[in-house]
């Protein structure tokens, strides 16, 4: 298909408060006919977990990325999806009544993001993507048993990963888990190992692209004052972890959205979000965090983060 003509045909960030029996979120993303993910999470006042659905798995199949348990399975979740969004159900996880909460939906679309799912085969194997340009960052999860969502960003070695799910630095302790082998425009590689390769067991890989003026995987290294990243845009989502230090609650992932007012979720906690005030400043070619964010800029670590561009307007003279 053409490519959109905008980012926000691509992806949407919609803030709304729960009613406890259905809702339409129209955001005009086509989930119908393009395909997609649906990444939600209750934002204020309780901690639920992190809910993600896709198209391929369909709209009763959640993960939860602040876990490693296998697919659930709920009918009160996402009700059907639209040509401009979709429809949830009363579960907790996406429409609780009372409850603030944060929907991220990303749309399937060459050189931005696209979901592949596989039997595992105890092999070492390619899988094709469809991106038509080499991925940024690759998430990997088992679907049909219990297990961590691996990842794989380019500023990251080929032989390390990290882990969704976890605050952990980047490891090499599981050996070859990408082969070795980097990914290409039309393919990643993966070995035989049970993580991201079990033999008898589904698995799902979310893939995000690293396009100029659309999405950006990048990386930077904390300083002892503020720090300013280029991303080559202005960004509205961005995605960051610490590769350096683990184990701690500074190094855990963090998700700060401008719909969110800059405050930041946490993808591997059912924590409710976070305010950085002024520490987080987002600007026209990317966004500057000050030395009071040691989660972002701890005076010394190594970050990697994915940005998604801001939707640009265009104004009538």
């Amino acid at each position: 298909p053409a490519l959109p003509e905008s980012v926000s045909d691509w992806f949407a960030t919609t803030v709304y408060s729960g009613n406890g029996a259905t809702e339409q979120i129209t955001n005009g993303i086509d989930l119908a006919g393009e395909g997609g993910l649906v990444w939600s999470k209750l934002s204020e006042g309780a901690n639920y977990s992190h809910c993600l659905i896709d198209t391929v798995r369909g709209e009763d199949n959640y993960l939860v990325s602040n876990n490693t348990d296998s697919q659930g399975t709920l009918t009160e979740l996402i009700q059907d999806f639209f040509s401009d969004g979709y429809s949830i159900g009363p579960d907790t996880y996406v429409n609780s009544s009372g409850y603030n909460y944060v929907s991220w939906c990303f749309r399937k679309a060459p050189k931005f993001f696209d979901i592949q799912t596989w039997s595992g085969n105890n092999t070492i194997r390619q899988i094709p993507h469809d991106l038509t340009s080499v991925p940024g960052m690759l998430v990997v999860k088992p679907i049909t048993t219990t297990g961590s969502w691996y990842c794989w960003h380019k500023d990251i070695g080929i032989t390390e990963y990290l882990r969704l799910n976890s605050d952990a630095e980047a490891k090499t302790d599981i050996p070859d888990l990408w082969d070795g082998t980097l990914p290409t425009n039309t393919e990643f590689s993966i070995n035989a190992n049970g993580a991201v390769n079990g033999a008898g067991q589904d698995f799902i890989a979310y893939l995000f692209a690293d396009e100029p003026g659309l999405i950006k995987c990048g990386s930077y290294t904390g300083v002892s004052g503020s720090v300013s990243v280029d991303t080559g845009f202005e960004p509205q989502w961005v995605l960051i972890k610490n590769t350096t230090v683990g184990g701690t609650a500074d190094s855990d992932w963090q998700v700060f959205s401008k719909s969110m007012n800059s405050n930041a979720l946490r993808p591997n906690t059912s924590d409710s979000e976070s305010s950085y005030g002024g520490a987080w400043v987002w600007d026209s070619t990317g966004f500057t965090v000050s030395s009071g964010i040691a989660n972002v800029n701890d005076g010394s670590s190594n970050y990697i983060y994915v940005a998604i561009a801001a939707p640009v307007v265009e104004t009538m003279t």
